[in-house]
């Protein structure tokens, strides 16, 4: 299925109702059986149990009509409140299978920008919800089972936030955790459609000035977009809105060497993230974290969060090797396990470039084990701790 690239369309889609409100937008094939069901393969796997594995079928006749079919299911297609074994679909009708309810939108006009700001090239870009429907089709006709694992975990831990701010710190570190970005940025937007940095990591980013120069105008408009890096040097830019009830009210922003997958998390993010907001805002908040996420956090509140999170530089390698080469394995005398142990974490932080996630996959330990490792070891983002 072709993936939206912020180009003229007029393909029709099924968008999925969550809570009353618009979820993914699942993309319809003009040539090809849309079915609808529990089944993997089908347009959505429905994680409902009143739904059939092969419960509806969406089709483009030779007319150009879209027509909504049922497969013989146990409990019924809905189209409009209405029991139908064949119906056509028009602009907003609703169909219910099992217990989810999508809204067919005929048209999905999409908006190509005239030039790529900054001399960057647009690599994929589309509306939030395009992307996450095309995103989850994509996971499940490919069988990736990491994916739903990823978004269950991040819903958890944005669904546990204690408030807005709280909401903003845990989004940064989901993406900073599952992506390969090397840096990030939480950006609110004013009355004016203008940006403010509520919070950037590293903190001394240039991440923020460089959404505001090239991406900025696609996320107040609604539109997700991933530019590559220009033809100079930098580093590839991505930028999604956080909307809800249609107002932009902030965006999510990452930059470094981004991936497709990488991408796909981060607009799935930006959705968890709008959606914890609100459940923040439904529930009473006390002390500092009843605070708007749009007053900017103290640089020293950043680098305590997410001290760690990111990858270490080469500096912050070399100081762990205590600065030359006689903490190598090569030059390992010792027997003692421990000596070992602490000499392997930092040759695998040496080997993966200081990145503590990948180092711990390199060891086979969790990164949580290596971060106590390290902390046992007396081994800091500044080196080896002075003897006491």
């Amino acid at each position: 299925m072709p993936e939206p690239h912020l180009s003229p369309s007029a393909a029709a889609s099924l968008v999925l109702q969550i809570a009353g409100h618009p979820g993914p937008a699942f993309p319809l094939d003009q040539a090809a059986d849309n079915v609808l069901g529990r089944a993997s393969g089908t347009l959505v796997a429905l994680a409902d149990r009143l739904a059939s594995r092969h419960h509806a079928v969406v089709r483009r006749d030779a007319a150009g009509s879209w027509t909504l079919v049922d497969l013989g299911s146990r409990n019924g297609t809905w189209l409009d409140g209405v029991r139908v074994t064949r119906g056509t679909l028009v602009e907003g009708s609703v169909v219910r299978v099992g217990t989810t309810e999508f809204v067919f939108r005929a048209t999905a006009p999409r908006h190509e920008p005239a030039v790529a700001a900054g001399g960057r090239r647009v690599v994929r870009g589309g509306t939030p919800a395009e992307l996450e429907g095309v995103a989850l089709e994509r996971a499940n006709r490919d069988n990736e089972s990491r994916w739903p694992m990823l978004l269950y975990q991040s819903g958890l831990r944005l669904l546990a936030a204690s408030g807005p701010r709280d909401v903003v710190f845990t989004t940064l570190e989901l993406a900073a955790e599952f992506t390969a970005a090397t840096s990030f940025a939480w950006l609110d937007v004013d009355a004016e459609g203008h940006p403010t940095t509520v919070c950037a990591v590293p903190p001394a980013s240039d991440l923020p000035a460089l959404v505001t120069a090239t991406a900025w105008q696609e996320a107040i408009a609604g539109r997700a977009a991933w530019l590559a890096a220009d033809e100079s040097a930098g580093d590839d830019i991505a930028c999604v809105p956080l909307a809800e009830g249609g107002r932009i009210r902030a965006a999510l922003a990452a930059g470094g060497a981004i991936r497709k997958i990488d991408f796909d998390l981060l607009v799935s993010l930006a959705s968890l993230a709008a959606a914890a907001l609100a459940g923040c805002e439904a529930r009473p908040c006390a002390g500092a974290e009843a605070a708007a996420p749009t007053d900017p956090l103290d640089e020293s509140q950043i680098q305590a969060r997410f001290e760690g999170t990111l990858a270490l530089t080469g500096t912050d390698v070399s100081r762990l090797q205590g600065g030359g080469p006689a903490d190598s394995l090569a030059a390992a005398d010792s027997l003692r396990l421990a000596d070992w142990e602490r000499r392997l974490a930092v040759e695998a932080l040496r080997r993966t470039g200081g990145s503590v996630p990948e180092a711990a996959t390199l060891m086979g330990i969790s990164r949580a084990t290596l971060y106590r490792r390290l902390e046992d070891y007396g081994l800091t983002r500044d080196g080896p701790r002075p003897a006491s």
